[in-house]
């Protein structure tokens, strides 16, 4: 998900807007909303957003109200602290004079006031980290992440809100996914902070196409320059990899027009999911060769299977959400790595992808898993629960100590599906485990899901008690391969070790640099390096007395004449010279290749049909 290009910007939200604000209170109460924001861009070359915010209590004996601006962002689980960025708050009534106000807490703003005296609101943010889920803008265009920038009242998620928008000199359009309000193209209407939050908000003058799914328009904002893609091309391979989509769930629940939101930057990965929108960050070439493109279809299936795993079909915790604090939940691996699992499946369903790109995709992902020691220390439900302290913030032990919930929970959707596929003599597939849980529980039951019943509802489609499984490979870091070439040859395939035989020799280390310096940049858990002493960050001086011509271990030990000795290798750590011997070892490193079973029995066939949906 990281973008690297810097963007520059401001925005103007409010503070210009007051008495246009406490105007507005002359018109009947029916008609307002319980909270009003304005946006405006005055400088977008300053990087300053400011922000404006109109609250009127309904009445009591209440004359203190607390104002929140959120720590994270739903979709994105680690603790942002996006009050980093306020400064120049602000609280007055109507009458332009000053409320008492004092800050509670981090990110909470405690306002005095009459029982039912408005409160108009106004703060800066500064506006400089270009991702999908921070406010980023230049002069060119903005996009505005609500939770990164609208309070909301405590307590009170349920309030209805409008945001008015007022766009500087030059710019044409703002592209959200809210409803306007009556025929202003620049006025958006949120039933609640839910809503508000969920639908980011594209400003600027960028172009906009459509294409239809299921008769329901579906828009594409293009922001950032270099956009060089056939729109024609990009119009029928969207449309074509989200109606695969439909088709798992059986239903597009769709209220409005769907609007994706795609930024190009010199560098740009990743997606943010939302309601009925997503924000992708792209790189300007990545319409450019078939892998690439592929690899955007890919993002895009991604993001728009998330309309309906998360957004609707959900775990537990993850919604209503808490916007000041963490949302635990050990089920990210389902919730994004089964996602991971269909953004490659679609696109192949789609006819963008031949068979044997997909299965040479899974074979990747596998190897990648199992090459990684993490794998068989950190299980995927911790790996979920602790998203927030280590997923979005790894070390150079990362690697040796855990692993993600995207492809190790692609994984176990691969294993479920072929289990479903074989099960059920080639009738079901993991579809249809999808759409039973959307049903029962988004649409029927209307909330998330317990860990529970995830488990007892795999059992029922796979026709085996998952406990076992669970408790060993879900709950515990348990080697799952078996039972993945077992589901695999249920469907009538084979997961063939492609590693080169005998294994080349390694240190277990990696290097990065070059030149007059080169450094360890991590070292393999319970490798030979490790054993040796190696640390991340070891300035290699000589290796064998000779200095490295380039930043490769494996490249030096090939050229030895003697490639099992030990190796002597001159190091600095904190600048000062030690001297280590570390003997190389073969590679434990897998390499793994998808097939199709020799004389598929018939059963095999018409199972291995289903899993991969034809």
């Amino acid at each position: 998900m990281p973008t690297r290009f810097h963007l520059r910007c401001t925005f103007v939200i409010g503070a210009a807007f007051l008495p246009a604000l406490a105007a507005s209170a002359q018109t009947p109460a029916a008609d307002l909303p319980a909270v009003a924001y304005t946006v405006a861009s005055r400088a977008p070359a300053s990087h300053y957003l400011q922000v404006g915010m109109r609250y009127v209590p309904t009445g009591g004996t209440g004359t203190a109200t607390e104002f929140k601006l959120p720590v994270w962002t739903p979709g994105s689980y680690l603790v942002r602290e996006y009050a980093k960025h306020l400064e120049g708050f602000e609280a007055k009534g109507d009458d332009g004079l000053p409320l008492k106000w004092e800050k509670i807490d981090k990110a909470t703003w405690r306002v005095r006031h009459g029982a039912t005296q408005a409160v108009n609101l106004s703060y800066q943010l500064y506006a400089n980290e270009p991702s999908v889920r921070t406010n980023v803008c230049d002069d060119q265009h903005a996009c505005v992440v609500p939770a990164a920038t609208f309070m909301y009242v405590a307590n009170r998620l349920d309030l209805p809100s409008t945001v008015k928008v007022t766009l500087p000199a030059g710019w044409t359009r703002a592209s959200t996914a809210l409803p306007t309000v009556g025929s202003d193209p620049l006025t958006f209407r949120a039933a609640d902070y839910d809503e508000l939050a969920d639908s980011p908000i594209e400003l600027g003058s960028h172009p906009e196409f459509s294409f239809s799914v299921r008769g329901i328009k579906h828009r594409v904002a293009i922001a950032g320059g270099g956009f060089n893609a056939d729109t024609t091309k990009l119009k029928a391979d969207m449309a074509a990899v989200c109606e695969q989509a439909v088709k798992v769930f059986g239903e597009l629940p769709l209220p409005r027009p769907y609007l994706f939101i795609v930024h190009h930057y010199t560098v740009g990965s990743g997606g943010l999911e939302h309601k009925n929108s997503t924000v992708l960050d792209v790189s300007r070439t990545t319409y450019d060769t078939p892998d690439a493109y592929r690899g955007f279809l890919e993002l895009v299936a991604h993001e728009y299977f998330h309309l309906w795993n998360v957004k609707r079909l959900r775990p537990a915790a993850l919604g209503p959400f808490k916007y000041d604090q963490e949302n635990y939940t050990h089920m990210l691996w389902v919730a994004e790595g089964f996602t991971a699992y269909y953004d490659n499946l679609l696109v192949y369903r789609a006819g963008r992808q031949p068979k044997e790109g997909f299965l040479a995709a899974q074979a990747s992902s596998q190897a990648l898993l199992d090459n990684q020691p993490g794998n068989r220390v950190q299980p995927v439900s911790e790996s979920s629960w602790d998203a927030w302290i280590k997923s979005y913030r790894p070390s150079e032990n990362s690697r040796n100590v855990e692993i993600s919930y995207y492809p190790k929970g692609a994984q176990m959707a691969t294993i479920f599906d072929a289990q479903i596929a074989a099960h059920s003599g080639g009738k079901q597939n993991l579809d249809d485990l999808m759409r039973h849980l959307y049903r029962r529980y988004a649409v029927e039951l209307n909330r998330g899901y317990t860990d529970d019943e995830f488990r007892q509802a795999v059992s029922e489609f796979t026709g085996r008690n998952q406990d076992q499984f669970f408790a060993r490979y879900i709950y515990d870091a348990q080697d799952v391969v078996p039972e993945l070439r077992a589901a695999l040859k249920g469907v009538g395939y084979e997961l063939h070790d492609d590693a080169p035989q005998p294994a080349p020799l390694t240190l277990g280390a990696t290097l990065a640099g070059g030149g007059a310096r080169i450094v360890v940049r991590d070292v393999r858990r319970d490798g030979p390096a490790s054993a040796g002493g190696l640390s991340v960050g070891d300035e290699i001086v000589a290796f064998e007395g000779r200095a490295l011509t380039e930043p490769s271990f494996d490249a030096a030990l090939a050229a030895r004449p003697q490639p099992t000795a030990p190796v002597r290798l001159d190091v600095k750590r904190d600048g000062l010279p030690r001297s280590l011997t570390i003997t190389p070892a073969p590679s434990p490193l897998v390499r793994y290749r998808i097939a199709e079973v020799p004389k598929r029995t018939k059963e095999q066939k018409r199972a291995g049909e289903k899993w991969l949906g034809m």
